[in-house]
């Protein structure tokens, strides 16, 4: 048979093949040569890096629980009650059993400024302070340290986290020690200010001693989290001398290894060369020569065929994979009649990480996750299909399977991220499908997904939710309910204002009213705030409604003279920095003086951005308009908080009028809650009052207003200018407004 068309050519052609496939063959033995030498080496390199690995885990583990501790041990209060004085029932209830419940700690101890026990806890229950002596003896080396460390504080100051030591500030220490027999990870922090609105000199600062056991929930995590064999504790000497273990020394104070872990090393390349070499080494000098030709004239096409194939099958920006590769990787599970889970999460507020750092950034944090993601999912198919949504596809899995994945997932979400030294934290939500129970086609599994993923956002995010049939027809009720309203903001049809009294406690004077908003649907039926206000929100309508209530309560309170009017502003209003605009453009098309617009604001718009919360109320002062902290004492109610943002009102939620007896912990709540505002120079009003005894109990503690159904319940214009006497111009009320009775 020719080769070529030239017989010397075609010699040529052969000698050059013969040549070549005796360069190959060589190749071939010096590779497998070298391969068998190097197995060894490749073997101790591998076992290292998981050495390295699981070190690295541990040391994170280990950051993690000392981070764990600055919510105690930076904190005016925690100073006040352990330092100033000490409060041994504030000790058991915010150190000892918050720690164990929320951060796994076994002991908890408070020392004074001689290094004696003020305070003990063991598994989140109080104990004789005597117990620390059996710990005294491995907690002793780290004391002085850390007095020393912290003698650098300043009373008065306010210490922040810095980019070297993160959370802990650097004060404190930390290392293993063998309590009870067993190895024990112990962690010493000063107790310092946070705000600085507390002063300590540092000779008197207390220290927490904080113990977490080593035990089988330690390292399940530990082995957990670098996707080694399970990791065991050992002695030291016994995990260095066994060969067939990578062991890892835990050290005390001194720096002496009191303990080990150990573990089976992954199965490494030696064993699989010996096991398959001589078979793969013989397929592979027969299938040379045939396969050399092929090799030579497909090179470049192969390689430019995959290359296509990998970019159109996924994301450019994380490698992951995409939708396309994702929806077929689901029709080839679902076409095996195997059970299939699919997993959509996305990370809560990414948003603002571009809007705060830059888009740089949030493609760090996107490639990062998907590392994250890929490492942790190594043997099911991830995805991102978009923006920063993944997808995990869980293969022959079970529910249970399923949700612990899911679980794993949304802890995985929850680490931060380091951005040019800045440590990010996220969260996220995830949204969990099953086959055949929720779908047997790719589609309806993503819908599915995508479902229950918003609906986990809907209800507070930073959560793992099942689809339910039920969110499909809650989907379909909130677009029918969003095109009405929508249509209803246009025509300004059905969106109607209805008004509240807030009257004096003493005198029943009315000194305002509040604006609300109430919607009719064109069948005639009232749909609640609680319903249509997050519906708003969610469909990018709340500008528009809250401008319609700025509008139309400015304009009617030009009909009373002076009474001033209230209007609610929700958190994606407050958030929005148009909305001074929109106060300004109201008042000056209405007249309104802003003295007598009242704008009330809940907690929740302070803890989420405080400096520019502070910025914005600051604006909105210099309009001239009035603040209420609407809701206080349902959220995180810092008195930092308080003084930080000037408010001229107070407004209670009415959840605390509930069981309101002179005796009950209901009524001293509100007396401290009362109490706090007039120190602030703050009027407080009481919401939601319904019966006179209420009233009574709410003037003993001092309130200076009260709003609610027993005064009057939420009515028109017109009605509220008929209970008041007049209908235009009304300055004054010379007679208080009477009751309304209530069937």
């Amino acid at each position: 048979m020719k080769l070529l068309a030239d017989p010397s050519d075609n010699i040529r052609f052969r000698g050059l093949l013969v040549a070549l496939c005796a360069l190959v063959v060589l190749a071939v033995g010096i590779i497998a040569g070298t391969l068998l030498m190097s197995a060894d080496h490749y073997a101790t390199i591998s076992s290292e890096r998981e050495r390295t690995q699981t070190a690295n885990a541990l040391s994170l583990k280990l950051r993690r629980m000392r981070n764990d501790l600055t919510s105690v041990t930076f904190w005016d209060d925690a100073v006040e009650n352990t330092a100033v004085r000490f409060d041994a029932d504030w000790a058991d209830e915010n150190i000892g059993k918050w720690l164990h419940s929320f951060y796994d700690a076994d002991q908890a101890i408070v020392l004074g400024e001689d290094n004696q026990p003020l305070y003990a806890s063991a598994g989140g229950v109080s104990v004789p302070v005597s117990a620390y002596g059996d710990i005294a003896p491995q907690v002793t080396p780290l004391l002085a340290g850390v007095r020393q460390r912290a003698s650098a504080y300043r009373p008065g100051q306010m210490v922040r986290p810095s980019a070297e030591h993160g959370l802990t500030r650097g004060f404190d220490a930390a290392a293993f020690a063998m309590i009870g027999g067993r190895p024990s990870f112990v962690v010493v922090a000063p107790i310092l200010p946070d705000f600085g609105h507390v002063s300590i000199d540092t000779r008197h600062m207390t220290l927490l001693v904080s113990v977490y056991n080593v035990d089988a929930s330690f390292l399940q995590t530990l082995s957990d989290s670098v996707l080694v064999a399970p990791v065991t504790l050992g002695s030291w000497s016994t995990g260095a001398s066994n060969r067939d273990l990578l062991s890892l020394p835990l050290a005390n104070a001194a720096g002496e290894p009191i303990a080990a872990l150990s573990w089976q090393p992954q199965r490494h390349f030696s064993d699989l060369l010996r096991l398959l070499g001589p078979f793969a080494l013989t397929a592979l000098l027969v299938m040379t020569a045939a396969g050399i030709l092929v090799t030579v004239y497909l090179r470049r096409t192969s390689r430019e065929l995959y290359a296509s194939r990998h970019e159109a099958a996924h994301d450019e920006l994380t490698g992951l994979a995409n939708r396309r590769r994702l929806s077929a990787g689901l029709d080839a599970s679902l076409s095996r009649s195997a059970p299939v889970g699919l997993l959509f999460a996305d990370l809560d507020r990414f948003k603002e990480i571009n809007d705060v750092w830059g888009h740089e950034a949030g493609d760090t944090v996107l490639r990062a996750t998907a590392r994250r993601i890929a490492a942790a999912f190594p043997n099911d198919l991830c995805a991102r299909i978009g923006g920063d949504e993944f997808v995990v596809l869980l293969s022959d899995a079970d529910r249970s399977e399923v949700r612990r994945a899911a679980k794993r997932l949304l802890e995985l979400l929850s680490d931060p991220h380091d951005i040019g030294g800045n440590e990010i934290a996220l969260a996220g939500s995830v949204g969990m499908a099953l086959s055949p129970e929720h779908g047997s086609t790719a589609e309806e599994l993503l819908r599915r997904a995508d479902l229950a993923l918003n609906e986990a956002k809907r209800r507070g995010r930073g959560r793992v939710l099942v689809f339910e049939r039920e969110f499909e027809q809650d989907v379909q009720d909130r677009r029918q309910m969003e095109a009405e309203l929508r249509h209803a903001l246009d025509g300004s049809e059905g969106i109607h204002v209805l008004y509240q009294p807030l009257v004096a406690a003493g005198s029943g004077e009315i000194l305002g009213v509040e604006a609300l908003a109430r919607w009719r649907r064109a069948d005639g039926r009232e749909v609640p705030p609680s319903v249509f206000v997050p519906v708003a929100e969610e469909a990018g309508l709340i500008g528009a409604l809250g401008r319609h209530m700025l509008q139309t309560a400015c304009r009617d309170a030009l009909r009373w003279g002076d009474l001033p009017v209230s209007v609610n502003l929700s958190p994606l209003q407050f958030r929005n920095e148009d909305i001074i605009d929109d106060i300004r453009t109201v008042l000056t098309e209405t007249r309104l003086a802003p003295a007598r617009l009242r704008l009330e604001v809940t907690e929740s718009v302070l803890i989420h951005n405080p400096e520019a919360a502070r910025r914005l109320l600051e604006r909105l002062r210099d309009i001239g308009v009035k603040l209420a902290l609407d809701d206080f004492g349902t959220g995180y109610s810092s008195l930092a908080y308080l003084r930080r943002f000037k408010f001229d009102c107070l407004k209670l939620d009415q959840s605390f009028l509930e069981g309101l007896d002179p005796d009950t912990e209901a009524m001293t709540v509100i007396g401290s809650m009362v109490a706090l505002g007039h120190a602030l120079g703050l009027s407080v009003v009481a919401e939601g009052v319904e019966t006179q005894h209420q009233v009574d109990m709410l003037k003993r503690a001092g309130c200076d207003q009260m709003q609610g159904n027993l005064f009057g319940a939420p009515m028109t214009r017109g009605a509220l200018e008929s209970a008041l006497g007049r209908r235009d111009s009304i300055v004054q009320f010379p007679t208080p407004l009477r009751p309304v009775q209530r069937s």
